[in-house]
């Protein structure tokens, strides 16, 4: 059950607080009640306390007293003794037994945020034949103990009065769904599509289990367009889900419909919604829907002479593409926006900076980092020209520089690498301050920098850390967490530690599931990881021989589970499909000799940043590169060449919100010629002198 927050209370505080409490009722208890409730161990809970004195402070009969007192203190928790004060609210506020409390209490619980005493709650009380004059005495009272008003919304006033409604009437007389079936027709019946209505009709029918009634209103592209803003997205992608998983119906075939149909509600600007359309077919990985939407919104802007509102399609549709390694005609569209901005605002326009640095990520992606270098650098020059050297956008290119310095395969530089990341964390952490889940992001590359030099103590820090930011700040199972769980996996997958690599990636697979649904090319990307995983440790000689043949049948559940799942995403014959074939493949593959090193991720950095076009302000979770993209080379080999599975470099690019703690991280490393004795003894001893003051920048 729910306990309520707050310091425990000591024996001495709870007496005093019961005394002082009960004084401002002019109530008093004898002392042998006081010590019996001051005693009693769940009276630490300040709520529970406190729930307890006003349930007594409301009781007149002396010599019923202890037996209430008793009675009260048999719940063991706060949402406990909420069920024993309901108990008596019934009795009390009830007499005619029609269900007062409960009906009320349950239409409460079933809201998404509350309910219009006046405008909903009253008269879905009197469709039960529950009057105002029934409910009234019983109001008074739970607006004191159980109920706060938000914004004139009547809801619970804390989680434990709505675990005690859910336990007592929710789970015994009325059935969720039936609650929340009431609640959707009362929503239906309002004519006007008012905030109310967007914000509860489409939530009660998902609860109601409704799906058909709930795409219905889904396709009506009045109520997508008033989903599709920051305060309703995410609820946009669930519900749609949710449809998809437990009817036949698809988001692309149900939008593409209602487009045919050539029938716009009045005063709906039509290039706008159907970019946002497209946009949110892509991050539904509905790609060729996406494409053909986006293809339909620059018809609309063309006609209408808005040329930028057309580069700045071409820079998501060019984005897409590059994300679905269609690489030529990436590059293609976003030469197009390149020239459109050019055009119509000149070589040095603002808008370029974000341009180039989408077609410098192309060329990284792609090997050609000469051109990577050069277009970054003018992108670098035009974002500090109109934005400031200390801008989002400027810290954005630095990375990019970063990543293309650890990608290059003749020319790689590590401390040019390092020195990118660690100015683009100094410029976030300079404009967004500390604690901002977008330092995790850089301390993540950093993490990922420091493994590609076996410093695993270092990037283990780096990663726990970036851990603790998103958890604290965006919650244990957001889809950043999950991001940084993987650069955990190929951190313990590098030292062999299977074990420990399994333990992060099944933490990752449930949040990416919850996040993106069951059927989605990130849950196939972690589920490949972890088939690669079990059957590493099937072939590690560490693993007992008992538990091979689990961990290799294991491993091949998930490889076969990732394979079904790209071939319905994106077809038999996608080469991300195929590469899970191939890696069967190889694992299934007679072994004549030693085997061979399981496929691993680790070694390849990860590409740089999708950098955001200039969208509706949102921050979702589902951005448009929702398909791993094509990775840059391994770096080069001092004996032999790593084999490595190219879905490591596979990642969302992570749009963020809040902050960490301030950290300036320098440091000059070489890469070492391992075969040197001497040269790596210097290097350890450079590395540990190195360690001091990174691990003390980590606790400043």
């Amino acid at each position: 059950s729910t306990q309520s927050t707050g310091s425990a209370l000591e024996e001495g505080e709870r007496k005093s607080f019961i005394r002082m409490y009960l004084a401002l009722h002019t109530k008093k208890l004898s002392d042998k009640h006081e010590f019996l409730i001051a005693a009693a161990p769940q009276c630490s809970n300040p709520r529970f306390l406190h729930t307890l004195l006003d349930d007594i402070s409301l009781f007149g009969e002396q010599d019923e007293l202890d037996k209430r007192i008793q009675n009260d203190l048999k719940a063991t928790n706060t949402s406990q003794l909420y069920e024993i004060v309901l108990d008596r609210f019934e009795n009390d506020y009830d007499k005619q037994k029609k269900g007062v409390v409960r009906e009320f209490l349950s239409l409460i619980w079933g809201s998404r945020r509350g309910l219009l005493l006046d405008d909903e709650l009253a008269p879905l009380l009197e469709q039960k034949g529950i009057e105002e004059k029934d409910w009234s005495s019983f109001y008074v009272i739970a607006e004191e103990t159980l109920l706060s008003s938000a914004s004139g919304l009547l809801n619970f006033s804390n989680l434990d009065v709505k675990t005690a409604v859910e336990n007592k009437y929710i789970n015994r007389d009325t059935k969720a769904k039936t609650v929340h079936s009431t609640l959707a027709n009362h929503f239906l019946a309002v004519p006007d599509l008012t905030e109310r209505k967007i914000e509860e009709l489409p939530y009660q029918l998902e609860q109601a289990g409704k799906f058909d009634k709930l795409k219905q209103q889904l396709v009506d592209l009045r109520v997508f367009e008033r989903l599709y803003r920051p305060e309703h997205k995410f609820d946009l992608y669930r519900y749609w889900r949710h449809i998809e998983k437990n009817t036949a119906h698809r988001s692309d075939e149900s939008y593409k419909t209602a487009l045919a149909r050539g029938s716009f509600p009045a005063g709906m600007i039509v290039s706008h919604l159907l970019y946002n359309l497209a946009v949110f077919m892509e991050d539904m990985t509905k790609y060729g829907a996406a494409e053909e939407i986006y293809n339909k919104a620059i018809e609309f802007y063309e006609k209408a002479s808005q040329k930028l509102e057309v580069a700045k399609v071409h820079v998501s549709l060019g984005t897409m593409c590059s994300n679905l390694g269609r690489a030529e005609e990436a590059e293609k569209m976003l030469k197009r926006a390149e020239y459109i901005y050019e055009s119509e605002k000149g070589t040095e326009a603002p808008e370029l900076a974000e341009v180039l640095n989408r077609l410098g990520i192309l060329y990284t992606n792609t090997n050609k980092f000469k051109e990577a270098q050069s277009i970054l650098i003018r992108a670098l020059r035009i974002a500090e020209t109109s934005f400031g050297k200390g801008s989002l956008i400027s810290a954005d290119i630095i990375y990019s520089l970063g990543c293309m310095y650890l990608s290059d395969v003749t020319n790689r530089d590590l401390d040019k690498a390092e020195q990118s990341f660690v100015e683009a964390l100094r410029l976030k952490e300079q404009a967004l301050g500390d604690w901002d889940p977008e330092v995790s992001h850089i301390l993540n590359r950093l993490g990922s920098l420091y493994v590609e030099q076996d410093q695993f103590n270092d990037a283990e820090e780096c990663f726990e850390r970036a851990l603790l930011i998103r958890e604290k700040k965006l919650g244990e199972g957001h889809s950043r967490v999950a991001q940084t769980l993987k650069h955990m996996i190929t951190l313990f997958e590098m030292q062999e530690l299977y074990d420990k690599a399994l333990e992060v990636g099944e933490k990752a697979n449930i949040i990416f599931r919850k996040t993106f649904g069951d059927d989605h090319v990130q849950v196939s990307e972690i589920l490949l990881r972890l088939g690669s995983l079990s059957w590493a440790k099937a072939e590690a000689s560490g693993t007992p021989a008992k538990d091979k043949p689990q961990a290799k049948e294991q491993g091949r559940k998930y490889l076969l589970e990732a394979r079904t799942m790209r071939e319905r995403l994106l077809g038999a014959d996608h080469k991300l499909t195929k590469q899970v074939d191939d890696i069967i493949a190889h694992m299934e593959a007679p072994k004549t000799a030693a085997a061979p090193k399981p496929v691993t991720t680790p070694t390849l950095p990860p590409p740089p940043p999708m950098v955001v076009v200039k969208k509706p302000p949102v921050n979702i979770v589902l951005s448009s590169s929702g398909i791993p993209v094509p990775p840059p080379p391994p770096p080069p080999p001092q004996a032999a060449k790593k084999t490595v599975s190219k879905i490591a470099v596979a990642e969302v690019e992570e749009n963020l919100e809040d902050q960490v703690k301030n950290m300036q991280l320098k440091k000059g490393t070489k890469t070492v010629d391992k075969a040197d004795p001497r040269k790596q003894a210097l290097a350890m001893m450079a590395r540990n002198k190195r360690k001091i003051a990174f691990k003390k920048a980590l606790k400043k």
